[in-house]
């Protein structure tokens, strides 16, 4: 979660920052009444919006910027994984030659139990 691959809707992300905003009125004509007339114009609206997209941009790209939180959970396929240190190839061969040792292990063990049980 976060970091690099963080999930982020800027629509709603300005919606959020706008909607804050109006909720200290003194303040935001504080902020975006340039004419000091004590309303909010459509102009001066205009550039609260591109000040708070431009806000939501920075904060985007701190959170791109950071590191990302790692999380592990059941997939949502249901199906098992696996969480290694190495490559799947690298892993496919080594639990391939794994298998093929007990299996000629597993021979061996049961040609020896035969030529014991046949002595007996």
């Amino acid at each position: 979660m976060g970091g690099p691959s963080a999930v982020l809707d800027k629509k709603a992300d300005l919606t959020t920052l706008l909607a804050d905003w109006k909720t200290n009125q003194t303040a935001l004509l504080a902020r975006i009444d340039t004419n000091r007339d004590g309303k909010i114009s459509l102009e001066e609206w205009e550039r609260a919006r591109q000040a708070a997209s431009i806000e939501v941009d920075r904060a985007h790209l701190d959170i791109r910027l950071s590191d990302g939180i790692h999380l592990m959970r059941q997939p949502a396929h249901g199906r098992p994984f696996l969480v290694a240190n190495r490559e799947i190839n690298e892993l496919v061969s080594h639990f391939r030659l794994w298998s093929w040792a007990h299996l000629v292990l597993m021979m061996i063990s049961l040609l020896g139990l035969m030529l014991i049980d046949s002595q007996g």
